[in-house]
């Protein structure tokens, strides 16, 4: 969605909104606040899939693009599919195969092609098709959930449709509003929230019917998802203001509690199997999770908090900086550039890295000593057991 001018500049509007703030990290009471991956350059729409896989929607806006995969336990990611596929912006789980035909499929809404809007499934086996589309009626899809009765809700931004598809048949009109829909959730009750760029949150019930046009305001192009139940969370709605950075928690008649402040810019929040908030930090290049602090341990990542990498400056149109910290001296490692396809571009270290912080710096050279044409990198971190990698994309 943010390759259309009218779309970037709306997000680069958010963005000005919140510029002025002192730079704060966020604060939730009575949770704790954990970087569950990063590296993932403006990290879009958030989906669960199966063993608490999180599928993770991109905006780099530099070819080739996918969606990245995210393993049960957070600290790396890959990009998801044999192939690339532009402007993947919505993700949703198919897990019973109703919509692409294959149970275990993940699908990705893409916009800003000439034909008009497209749905894309990657299938298990990495495969990717196109199962509906370039059609005019997708328009510009933004964002994707699957309600109570197993059917697919697609927010259309450039037209102001929330459109329904069942099945292997193509999406229908379920309902318009004088806005434009980003982000969409379904609560318990089979009802329909949908956030808009007028600021507006509306609620509609499963045949498209308005139940109230106005639940919210003031909160533009909020991401929004429903409680998962229990003591904790509750079955309520959360919404992110991304004008105050503040993280609301909104009851069913229509008050709300500010449960947290200090967020920078959030494209995406998503509950998910744990029953865990994940937060998709567009800014900042990584994905959050919020966990309270009764729970009996921290939850683990896959790689520990013993070592962290980063990168900068992403995007990059000259040399970039990758900075390792380290608890300990670690007698083995090694940190390189990989192209999309897994091959080699350089080897930037091979060996000791000693305790504290350590900074390396590749020039944008590959091993030949030849400029690298713009694109995707990783830069991929390998020290024992633990490896981090990072999404580094090379512009003009």
């Amino acid at each position: 969605m943010l390759r259309s001018v009218r779309s970037a500049c709306r997000v680069l509007a958010l963005l000005a909104l919140f510029a002025h703030r002192a730079e704060a990290s966020p604060s939730v009471p009575g949770f704790l606040v954990q970087n569950y991956v990063s590296g993932i350059v403006k990290p879009y729409r958030l989906a669960f899939g199966a063993a608490g896989a999180l599928y993770v929607g991109n905006n780099s806006n530099v070819a080739p693009e996918w969606v990245d995969r995210v393993p049960a336990g957070g600290g790396s990611f890959t990009p998801y599919g044999a192939t690339p596929y532009d402007d993947p912006d919505g993700v949703a789980f198919d897990a019973s195969g109703t919509i692409s035909g294959t149970p275990g499929s993940v699908l990705v809404a893409r916009g800003n092609n000439p034909g008009g809007g497209i749905l894309t499934a990657v299938f298990p086996d990495l495969s990717v098709a196109n199962i509906e589309g370039p059609v005019t009626l997708l328009g510009n899809p933004d964002d994707l959930v699957f309600d109570r009765t197993g059917r697919l809700l697609i927010t259309d931004f450039s037209a102001g449709n929330v459109l329904v598809k069942t099945g292997g048949g193509p999406s229908t009109v379920l309902f318009t509003i004088p806005s434009k829909p980003t982000t969409i959730a379904v609560d318990s009750n089979n009802h329909i929230y949908t956030a808009a760029d007028d600021g507006t949150i509306r609620i509609h019930d499963a045949s498209g019917t308005l139940l109230n046009p106005a639940f919210i305001s003031g909160l533009p192009d909020a991401p929004l998802d429903i409680g998962p139940g229990g003591a904790t969370w509750g079955t309520d709605l959360y919404v992110v203001d991304n004008v105050a950075g503040e993280l609301h928690r909104v009851k069913p008649d229509g008050s709300s509690t500010t449960i947290g402040s200090g967020f920078d810019f959030v494209a995406d929040i998503a509950f998910g199997p744990d029953s865990l908030l994940y937060l998709s930090m567009y800014t900042d290049g990584f994905i959050m999770r919020i966990y309270p602090q009764s729970l009996a341990g921290v939850p683990a990542l896959n790689v520990g908090p013993d070592l962290s990498f980063s990168a900068g400056p992403n995007p990059a149109r000259g040399p970039v900086q990758f900075v390792v910290t380290s608890r300990a001296d670690a007698p083995a490692g090694e940190l390189s550039v990989i192209s999309v396809d897994g091959r080699l571009v350089r080897s930037i270290h091979r060996g000791v890295i000693p305790a504290g912080q350590s900074r390396w710096t590749w020039d944008r050279r590959d091993a030949e000593g030849s400029l690298v044409a713009p694109g995707i990198y990783f830069a991929r971190l390998s020290v024992g057991p633990q490896r981090r990698t990072l999404r580094i994309a090379v512009v003009e």
